[in-house]
């Protein structure tokens, strides 16, 4: 007799129907069954009802299962094969079996041993990682191509995981595209390494291992790595991953929680981004340079229109000594003209900024910087009153014996013409006073380096003075001991209180 619904409802309908039931049935199918069927929450314990069942009345179908690796706790391997042979045997089913053999962990020995018992037909689907790029991702789309350039990189070749790590991908894209191309490209990498090590921990990186991991970690590690660090560094290292950064870790929250935070993770992208601009900045500052050191070429007129380019874009960004490289190699090329145009437009671009930028004593330059340049960064510093009135501040020092480190830090920007300037316009006990102060201040040797640099300033200011004339030579003696008197005349001490 087939068994039909109304059958079962008969047998439901007395408890030695059930009885009937549980004997006609596999014992251990059922169980496995039950196992199965009780973990949906709408069913739980009618499972004990639905199972015995469900179980007579399978015969002649055509069952797929999928999923096998991902049974939980209290379902073996060897339960499901134990099914599976009932079913095909008992009940004249065809059995499709669909499962990642590397998830099976632990029981993939178990597996292995019943499988050639069990299954007629065993198909293994390797797909590369680039096959699984291609049936997960749609290549024309730019940051597809990127993510599949990313994971086959990996050699990810899980078409579930590359979709996840797509879709949430989704959420990042709109808010770090219309940054630096460089962040949405850094955003895919960090995503694609991250992604996998959380949807496929078994195969991926660890993710601890990910966070410890650097360039040099290898070298700093007392004991041997093991079998799984080894292969973990070689992935990473290969996919060009330096370290776990501020970044990463956000990224990673999100693929943890299944939500992004968009503030923080923007303000950080910001940051990327400034960092790539500055890089690119400095790209194309040393193009010329690049040109010069490649070859022995014909190349003259496209190195020097690199120097103008270069400085022409990046005047605001190019330091002194950067830009006075530039302007000698163009009249080491006789193009003097040019030379004097960059000067020119240099200041011009810097004009916003501090005085101390354009004071020379600042740069700690090697070598005295072209003539014209040096000329244009004078004029300009005296253009420039200083922020503060150095006058009013020293007195204020000497009055009151006390200073903040502010206070230093602005007199150790004054350039040598300012404590010229500032000296030339005193006199009396002002003077007095004023060169106390400086001079005090060079002769502490324990402090800042900021202090020396206020008094040998002013030291240097009073030498220019006192060759300026024999009197002057004789005035600033009593302050700086065994300058040369002026050429024309003997030397003399003066008396402190006379005016210089």
């Amino acid at each position: 007799m087939e068994p039909t619904l109304e059958s079962f409802q008969e047998l439901l309908s007395s408890s030695a129907g059930i009885k009937t039931l549980a004997e006609q049935s596999s014992r251990k199918g059922v169980n496995v069954l039950k196992t199965i069927v009780s973990a949906l929450p709408w069913i739980d314990k009618a499972s004990d009802l639905i199972v015995p069942g469900a179980s007579l009345l399978i015969k002649n179908q055509i069952i797929c299962i999928d999923d096998i690796e991902r049974a939980g706790d209290g379902l073996a391997v060897s339960d499901i094969l134990g099914l599976v042979s009932s079913l095909r045997e008992e009940k004249n089913c065809k059995v499709l079996l669909l499962l990642n053999e590397e998830g099976l962990g632990d029981e993939r020995e178990a597996f292995r041993t019943h499988l050639e018992k069990v299954v007629d037909q065993a198909v293994r689907y390797s797909p590369t990682p680039a096959e699984s790029a291609a049936a997960a991702l749609d290549q024309a789309h730019p940051t597809e191509k990127l993510l599949a350039d990313r994971t086959i990189k990996l050699g990810i070749t899980n078409i579930r995981v590359i979709n996840r790590i797509r879709r949430f991908l989704l959420f990042v894209e709109p808010i770090v595209k219309p940054l630096h191309p460089a962040v949405l490209a850094e955003t895919v990498s960090a995503m694609a390494l991250l992604g996998w090590a959380v949807f496929e921990p078994k195969l991926a990186p660890d993710l601890e291992h990910i966070k410890r991991h650097s360039g040099f970690a290898a070298y700093l590690r007392k004991e041997d790595p093991t079998e799984d660090e080894v292969r973990w560094n070689t992935i990473l290292d290969a996919y060009g991953f330096t370290h776990y950064d501020t970044y990463d870790e956000i990224l990673l929250a999100g693929l943890q929680s299944g939500g992004f935070d968009n503030a923080r993770l923007l303000d950080e992208a910001k940051k990327l981004a400034a960092d790539q601009d500055r890089t690119d900045i400095q790209k194309a500052i040393n193009h010329p340079w690049q040109i010069l050191g490649s070859g022995f070429g014909d190349d003259e007129a496209a190195f020097k229109q690199a120097l103008i380019d270069s400085l022409d874009a990046n005047a605001e960004n190019m330091s002194l000594h950067e830009a006075d490289n530039v302007i000698s190699t163009l009249r080491e090329l006789d193009d003097d003209a040019e030379a004097d145009r960059l000067i020119a437009h240099y200041v011009a671009k810097n004009a916003g900024r501090t005085r101390q930028f354009f004071n020379l004593e600042e740069h700690g330059l090697r070598q005295v910087p072209d003539p014209k340049l040096a000329a244009a960064f004078e004029t300009k510093l005296r253009e420039m009153k200083p922020e503060r009135d150095p006058k009013e501040l020293l007195l204020k020092i000497e009055r009151d014996s006390s200073w903040n480190p502010e206070d230093i830090e602005f007199l150790a920007s004054l350039s040598e013409q300012d404590y010229e300037d500032l000296l030339r316009g005193l006199s009396g006990s002002e003077l007095q006073r004023v060169l106390k102060a400086t001079l005090r201040f060079g002769r502490i040797v324990d402090g800042d380096a900021a202090y020396r640099t206020v008094g040998e300033k002013t030291i240097a200011a009073l030498k220019v003075i006192g060759a300026g004339s024999r009197l002057n030579a004789m005035r600033v003696k009593s302050y700086i001991p065994r300058v040369p008197a002026n050429s024309e005349g003997g030397d003399g001490v003066a008396s402190p209180g006379e005016a210089a």
